[in-house]
């Protein structure tokens, strides 16, 4: 954990220092809000010849950070952000397509994947002032260092009439790639006060990269991006 803050610093570090120096910060801020991420593309095995397909649904997770505004020209800006930012998806098990659980009982399987990134978007930013308000917009590369990853299993098992139930974590680092490239796109509204500012903003972060690092000797199809929608809101000084 403490290398990925380490290499976050060193972009944020980095971004500066590459700057003209005509360029100057205009604006700290901060911010946080929620997460509705999913993994996009397949995640399908075969055992024993059966194809089993787990489709993906989305999960909520938060998302908290920094960010700093550079002022490159009028009304355009560079925004580098440190963000913590949970990901994942939560996972469809298809127990219900076994014949065994029709004819002795059923089976239920709440399952998710629970990732956690200190991520570093790299954002140009458009700023459209208007009395009152600012309309902004932005897009930019975003690196993502993987700090924690969990598989999580709620069971529910009825078999002859007896219940069992059960949860289990499971830790998947070592499954997971410690770098993932996204691509950010994204606005929203800032509204001006005499001492700062504050402001609302939606945006979507498209990971570009598979996050899985697992050999596959089975002809598995298991590749999967990450998908974010974020809603946030934040103030800047």
């Amino acid at each position: 954990m403490k290398r990925s803050i380490y290499a976050a610093m060193i972009v944020v570090m980095s971004i500066f220092f590459v700057m003209p120096a005509s360029a100057q910060i205009f604006g700290i801020g901060f911010k946080g809000g929620l997460n509705f991420s999913t993994l996009r593309g397949d995640f399908t095995f075969v055992e024993d010849g059966v194809e089993m397909d787990f489709p993906m649904s989305t999960k909520t997770g938060f998302v908290v950070g920094a960010a700093f505004n550079t002022s490159l020209l009028p009304f355009i800006s560079l925004q580098p952000e440190i963000l913590y930012s949970e990901k994942g998806a939560k996972i469809d098990m298809p127990f219900d397509e076994f014949d065994f659980f029709d004819e002795f009982g059923s089976a239920s399987v709440d399952a998710s994947i629970d990732l956690a990134y200190l991520e570093v978007p790299v954002l140009l930013r458009a700023g459209f002032p208007i009395p009152g308000f600012s309309p902004f917009v932005y897009a930019g590369p975003a690196f993502a260092f993987n700090l924690s990853a969990e598989m999580n299993y709620d069971i529910d098992v009825t078999v002859n009439g007896m219940q069992f139930s059960e949860s289990e974590s499971e830790d998947i680092k070592d499954d997971i790639k410690s770098f993932d490239l996204g691509f950010v796109l994204g606005g929203g509204l800032e509204f001006g006060l005499p001492m700062l500012k504050l402001h609302a903003e939606i945006r979507y972060t498209m990971g570009l990269s598979n996050i899985l690092d697992i050999e596959n000797n089975n002809n598995d199809d298991i590749d999967l991006k990450n998908g974010v929608v974020s809603l946030m809101v934040g103030v800047t000084f």
